[in-house]
Parts: structure tokens; sequence; C-alpha cells
């Protein structure tokens, strides 16, 4: 095939034949493409417009933003929930309607992982207590600089002082978080308690 694309052109510098049909081949699979997103981006909206109507949905969606639910992955630490909300009957089977919830979604910052049926949240980055006591600012797992090391404070209201001056420091107040041995993430309140 190679060959063929190479094929000189006419000394008239007209393409030939062949070069002619590999352009109208390359210019039908464009219009293809562009076809199929046009038609894809109507579904989308009217497929949109029963996600915004679906109380199920929305109710889902607050849900998540007030979940105490975490967990870590490749990508980092994320809120979630299980979701109440299913698809319409006749989009249950059909990978472009769960595609589209994906994408609906994602316009929200969020999540949708099929297979689970969870919503998800990630929490950018974060504060990370390790085991040790080690505390780091994390923007992917498995990387980080440590802010406050395990030896510069002897019990969790010292630790919370330091992250929260930390923070009011950099002007900057990201999660707080802490994972024990089994991967169960844990959300720390910082905070100090006021009494009235």
């Amino acid at each position: 095939m190679k060959a063929l694309i190479n094929e000189p052109k006419k000394k008239n510098g007209q393409k030939t034949k062949l070069q002619a049909l590999l352009a109208k081949i390359s210019r039908a699979e464009i219009e293809s493409k562009l076809n199929v997103e046009c038609i894809r981006n109507d579904f989308d909206r009217e497929l949109w417009k029963k996600f915004d109507a679906s109380k199920k949905l929305q109710k889902d969606i607050e849900a998540l933003n007030n979940s105490t639910e975490y967990g870590s992955d490749e990508i980092g630490i994320y809120q979630w929930i299980r979701m109440s909300y299913t698809l319409p009957d006749e989009l249950q089977n059909d990978t472009e309607g769960h595609d589209s919830l994906d994408r609906y979604m994602a316009e929200q910052w969020l999540h949708y992982d099929r297979d689970s049926n969870a919503l998800f949240l990630y929490q950018g980055e974060t504060i990370v207590i390790n085991k040790d006591g080690d505390i780091f600012l994390v923007d992917q797992p498995g990387s980080g600089e440590v802010i406050i090391g395990h030896d510069e404070y002897k019990d969790e209201e010292k630790r919370n002082k330091l992250i929260e001056k930390w923070m009011e420091d950099q002007g900057y107040f990201p999660g707080v978080f802490t994972e024990d041995n089994y991967g169960n993430v844990f959300h720390v309140k910082t905070q100090i308690k006021v009494n009235k």
C-alpha cells in the first residue's frame, strides 16, 4: 500500500487516480467522525435534560458532596457513594448511555464508574498523614513533600495545630486525610473546637 501512496504525480502536476481515491477515503473518514460526533452531541443534549430533571440523580450528586466515605486509587483520594440512580431501561445495556452519564458527571468534576455503579469526587491535592506520622502535601499517590515531620509533635492536638498553621501560612486549605494499614481512608478534622 505504501508504494501506492508514493506513486508519482502525473507530469502536468495532477494527482494520479490512486492518490485522488486515497484523498477521498481520508475526507470520508473525517466526515464520518464529525457526523458521529454531531449525533453524539444531540444524544447527550437530550439525555442530559433527563439527568437534570431526575430527582434521584440530583439527590445522588448531593449525597456525594456530603459523603463521609473516602477511598484512594492511582489517581488520588476521593469521596464516593453507591448510586441509587440507574439509566432508563432502554439504555441499561447500551454503552452510549453509560458514556453519556460519564460525560455528564465529568462536566461537574465527578466520575461515574459503571461497573460498581458508584460516583466519585476526587479531592485533588491533599494533606496526608502516613502511618509513621509524617505529614505530606500530596498531588498524586506516591508523591509529595514532607511538610511536618513526625518528630515535630507529640500528640494529635499539637499535630493539628501545626497543620492548621501550615495552611494559614500558605493561604491554602486542602483536605487532610490518613490511611490505615488496610487502605481505608479517613478524613481528619484539624480545626480546634471552640467552646462557647
